[in-house]
């Protein structure tokens, strides 16, 4: 949906991101190296104030979620937060929630 403009957008990380990477042991190029190659796990097209995905990709030679917000007018990606998934609540790809 967003792959090309995400390659040529400026990225942004939220504060609220940061604290959740310092806690979590994520750094900023483990969440650049998920937006540089990425699946598209799930899409909040009317997340207010901007449409919002939820991403997987690989760092630290883990699966590594991350949620962003677009902001096409100001070509923005915003790093809301990012989070190693949990085993017991995604399937073996860390594509899809496991029903509880």
């Amino acid at each position: 949906m967003y792959e090309h403009f995400m390659e040529t957008s400026k990225t942004i990380f939220t504060f609220h991101a940061l604290e959740r990477l310092l806690q979590r042991q994520i750094t900023r190029l483990d969440v650049l190296e998920v937006i540089a190659k990425h699946h598209i796990v799930e899409n909040y097209p009317d997340s207010k104030p901007y449409p919002c995905q939820l991403i997987m990709g690989f760092a630290q030679m883990k699966a590594l979620h991350v949620v962003i917000a677009v902001d096409k007018i100001a070509q923005s990606v915003i790093i809301i937060t990012a989070y190693w998934p949990d085993y017991e609540k995604w399937d073996d790809d860390f594509l899809k929630r496991l029903k509880s």
